[in-house]
C-alpha cells in the first residue's frame, strides 16, 4: 500500500547511505562552461523522498506536490528535473498513475558504487532558509565524517607512541584536565590537547615540540576541503561554508593565537613530508600569530545504524 505524506512540517530524520556524502561531494563535472555537482542534488532528493514513505512508494505525487515541493525545498520544474535524473539512474520508477517507486537502499548503494554498510539518520528541518537545502546537509556531513576520521587518527598515533602519550597525559593532568575522562572520551582528549597546544604557543614552553608532535586540530584547511570536494578555487569553499552558515547547518569560528614569545610552529599536510610555516609574524604588534583552520561545528545531530543480517546478505 502506497504511503500518503503527513506532518512534513515537523523536523524529520532523513536516512542516508553511510559513506554516500563522501562519494557525492566528488561528483563535480564540467557542464557548459562551469563545473557543477548536479549528482548531489539528485541523490539529496532521493534520500528526502525515501524518508517520506516506509513502503517505498509515493502515490500520485502530483496530487501531493504542494507538500512534496515544500519538503524538498524546490520548484516544480526543479523537482521534475530531479525525477528525470533519478529515473535515468534507476533510483526510481515512475508509473502511469504518476506514483514514485523508490529503489531500496541496498540497490542505491550499488548504483552509487559504494559498499552498503548501513545508514545514518540526519535531523532535517525543511524550514531553514535556502533552496534545495538537503544537498548542503550532505556536504556538511562529509566535513563531519572527516573530522571523525581525523579524531580517530589522532588517537591512533597517540597510542602508537606510548612514551609520547604518557608525557601528554601528564602535561594535560598538570594543566587541569580530567585524566580518567581523557582515556575514555576521545573528543575531550582532542579539545584538551588543542587547548594545551594553544597555551604553549601563546606563552612558550620548553616542551613545545612534544606538545605539538600530534596535530590536535581535526579541521581541514581550505585547500584540503577544496581537493576533496573537487572545487577549482578556494573561494568556492568559502562560499559553501558561508551558505551553510546562512542555512544554520554549521557554525564557523575563527581562532588566532598571538605569542609575545614569538613561538614558531611548523606543520605538514597529510601525506606530505615537507613541513611549512604555520605561523605569521605581525611586525606592527611584534608577535607571531597562529591562525587555526576554521573551527566548524554542526548544528544537527546524526544517528548511525548498522545493517541487519538479512540486509547484509541481500546486499552481498
Amino acid at each position: 500500500m502506497s504511503a500518503t505524506i503527513h506532518h512534513i512540517n515537523q523536523v524529520k530524520q532523513v536516512a542516508v547511505l553511510n559513506g554516500a556524502a563522501n562519494e557525492l561531494v566528488t561528483h563535480r563535472e564540467l557542464r557548459n562552461k562551469y563545473c557543477t555537482n548536479r549528482s548531489i542534488k539528485t541523490w539529496a532528493t532521493y534520500f528526502l523522498l525515501k524518508s517520506l514513505t516506509s513502503s517505498g512508494c509515493i502515490s500520485n505525487w502530483t496530487k501531493q506536490k504542494q507538500h512534496i515541493l515544500s519538503y524538498c525545498r524546490c520548484t516544480e520544474n526543479s523537482f521534475r528535473a530531479r525525477l528525470n535524473e533519478m529515473e535515468d539512474l534507476k533510483l526510481i520508477t515512475l508509473s502511469k498513475s504518476r506514483s514514485i517507486l523508490l529503489t531500496s537502499f541496498e540497490t542505491a548503494a550499488e548504483i552509487l558504487g559504494i559498499e552498503y554498510t548501513g545508514l545514518i539518520k540526519i535531523d532535517y528541518n525543511e524550514n531553514l532558509p535556502g533552496k534545495q537545502i538537503f544537498q548542503y546537509f550532505l556536504r556538511a556531513e562529509e566535513i563531519r565524517s572527516n573530522q571523525e576520521k581525523q579524531l580517530d587518527a589522532l588517537w591512533y598515533y597517540a597510542g602508537k607512541n606510548p612514551l609520547l602519550k604518557d608525557a601528554l597525559m601528564q602535561l594535560l593532568d598538570k594543566s587541569g584536565s580530567d585524566v580518567k575522562r581523557l582515556q575514555k572520551d576521545l573528543p575531550y582528549f582532542q579539545t584538551q590537547l588543542l587547548r594545551l597546544q594553544q597555551n604553549a604557543f601563546e606563552k612558550g614552553s620548553p616542551l613545545f615540540d612534544i606538545i605539538h608532535q600530534l596535530r590536535a586540530d581535526v579541521n581541514r584547511s581550505v585547500k584540503g576541503i577544496q581537493k576533496e570536494h573537487g572545487y577549482k578555487g578556494a573561494q568556492s569553499v568559502s562560499y559553501m561554508k558561508k551558505v551553510m552558515q546562512q542555512m544554520q547547518i554549521i557554525t564557523v569560528k575563527k581562532v588566532c593565537i598571538h605569542s609575545t614569545e614569538r613561538s614558531r610552529l611548523y606543520v605538514s599536510e597529510p601525506g606530505e613530508k615537507r613541513k611549512r610555516d604555520a605561523y605569521k609574524y605581525l611586525p606592527a604588534k611584534k608577535v607571531t600569530a597562529w591562525f587555526l583552520t576554521d573551527q566548524i561545528s554542526h548544528t544537527y545531530t546524526v544517528q548511525k545504524s548498522k545493517p541487519k543480517q538479512h540486509e547484509k546478505s541481500k546486499a552481498a
